[in-house]
């Protein structure tokens, strides 16, 4: 099964997404990121996958608008103008909070889309609901899953996307920061390890194009290495999603 990586390092050596873009072209490979990315890479592993359904893992909603939350240019969206050309319009504002916004307007995401573990504030409540409602995304917090229990919160994941094919993000703090404290952005109130998990081997039988575990900051995590494990674990779940129900198409 071929695949890319997205910032991140392998064999010592830093493997870029520009050059899997051409391979895609070629042999429609899976597209996944491991671990170490920023979560703004995945707008390059979204172009490369085209018009998903996203299910994004996360505590924050990252589809804030580049007008209100811009960060100018990082390093990955010199990268996504490399793949996406010079006529691209993502040449303003891309950084960890603002990619799915800009995945949106480059038909990337489709109007099928959902957040998962939500619970960080926002900037402007009214504005930031309403703007992320216009990107595609419907969103379930962290704590439905306790009104709702496991199967029903599944059951609204997987009715969302029903039919298309799926990109699944997963931003590490997602995770409540006692199993996950290696990440920049940690919010109180996760999801334990085994429940999100659990979640992932309830999405038997979605066509998974192409997934991401973003976001670990080792240099955060503590002796015993919970989040890396965690990670680790998440990233054991994608695959298998992927394994076990290929996506036509993609060989």
């Amino acid at each position: 099964m071929p695949y890319s990586l997205g910032g991140v390092w392998t064999n010592g050596k830093p493997f870029r997404i520009h050059s899997a873009a051409h391979n895609y072209t070629r042999r429609r490979p899976y597209h996944y990121t491991l671990g170490l990315a920023l979560h703004s890479s995945s707008l390059g592993l979204l172009i490369l996958a085209g018009a998903v359904s996203v299910i994004h893992f996360d505590s924050h909603l990252d589809t804030s608008d580049p007008k209100v939350l811009g960060g100018g240019l990082s390093h990955y969206a010199y990268v996504t103008l490399r793949l996406c050309g010079p006529g691209a319009n993502v040449d303003r504002g891309v950084n960890h909070g603002t990619f799915l916004h800009i995945a949106h307007e480059e038909g990337l995401v489709r109007n099928t889309s959902i957040h998962a573990g939500i619970r960080a504030p926002v900037s402007n409540k009214k504005y930031d609901l309403k703007n992320d409602k216009a990107c595609g995304f419907k969103i379930h917090t962290a704590r439905e899953l306790d009104r709702i229990g496991m199967q029903g919160y599944i059951d609204k994941l997987k009715d969302r996307v029903a039919g298309t094919k799926v990109y699944i993000s997963v931003d590490i703090d997602v995770l409540d920061p006692a199993f996950a404290p290696a990440t920049g952005t940690a919010e109180v109130g996760g999801w334990t390890t085994r429940e999100l998990l659990t979640i992932l081997d309830g999405f038997e039988g979605i066509e998974v194009i192409g997934a991401d575990v973003v976001e670990v900051a080792p240099v955060y995590d503590n002796p015993g290495e919970t989040t890396t494990l965690a990670a680790a674990e998440v990233v054991h779940s994608l695959i298998r999603l992927m394994v076990e129900k290929p996506v036509k198409g993609v060989q």
